[in-house]
């Protein structure tokens, strides 16, 4: 994960205006973005099919993954609670205010 980050800026950092890496990410930024968060969600499953494959999930209990999953909501319910309750402290506008819980409340790998 890291490796291709470093390469990336290394190669925006490169000292002429119109090099074409820095053209390419400027124009499919957004199509970038999704493609980095999709395979990074794909690692997780990737994980999950590999351990099932194993037969590790076998004796796992069905409670036990309810209690993860309990726990799972507790996380995003704390994580969106404070805050909403910081940026309410701070007397953002709505808008502002609702973009700031959402982007700091994002999680992708703790999850």
């Amino acid at each position: 994960i890291f490796a291709p980050l470093v390469v990336g800026k290394a190669l925006q950092e490169i000292p002429y205006k119109d090099h074409i890496v820095r053209r390419m990410v400027t124009k499919y930024n957004k199509t970038l973005a999704y493609f980095s968060n999709t395979l990074l969600a794909c690692i997780p499953w990737m994980k999950i099919s590999d351990s099932a494959q194993k037969g590790t999930f076998n004796s796992v209990k069905a409670e036990n993954i309810f209690i993860v999953g309990a726990w799972f909501l507790c996380v995003h319910l704390l994580f969106l609670g404070t805050n909403f309750v910081l940026t309410t402290a701070l007397r953002e506008e709505l808008k502002l205010r609702k973009a700031l819980v959402m982007t700091a409340s994002t999680k992708t790998l703790p999850v």
